[in-house]
């Protein structure tokens, strides 16, 4: 259920309700309506809100609130780069819930949660442009050396 966000100061904002937290875009270009939204597999919770603002961009012009619309305005250019982040970081969590469910059966508690370790370090030194690549490199890598 999409949720509308009201603006609580210069790059702020709560949900009006709980539920999904789904970006509502208008593309500047065209004024088309389009939305932004990731939900996190463990969860099930549309955490598109967290990721997006986490990096800046509702602070630095990127998605800039329209109260009277209740959108964020942004470039066609930026919401396509955003929704091939937001597909490929979904698809990603779902091929590395996979991987790990893989994992689990076959190493012990301790074993397991060393290659997980090993996994995430090997993620978190990489630039936004590169995630997805790097993600489904280390995904087949770990297949290789431990399935």
């Amino acid at each position: 259920m999409p949720v509308n966000h009201t603006l609580t100061e210069p790059g702020g904002y709560y949900p009006a309700e709980r539920g999904s937290i789904m970006i509502k875009c208008r593309i500047r270009e065209t004024g088309e309506i389009k939305e932004l939204s990731f939900t996190d597999i463990k969860t099930g919770i549309d955490c598109t809100n967290d990721i997006v603002g986490n990096t800046g961009a509702f602070t630095d012009g990127t998605f800039a609130y329209n109260a009277a619309g209740e959108v964020y305005d942004v470039d066609s250019e930026n919401f396509d780069w955003w929704k091939e982040y937001l597909t490929n970081l979904e698809n990603d969590e779902e091929d590395i819930q996979s991987l790990f469910n893989d994992l689990g059966e076959k190493y012990d508690n301790e074993e397991f949660e060393n290659i997980k370790t090993e996994f995430y370090d090997g993620i978190y030194d990489c630039d936004m442009d590169q995630e997805h690549e790097m993600k489904q490199e280390l995904i087949s890598a770990t297949r290789r050396e431990y399935l």
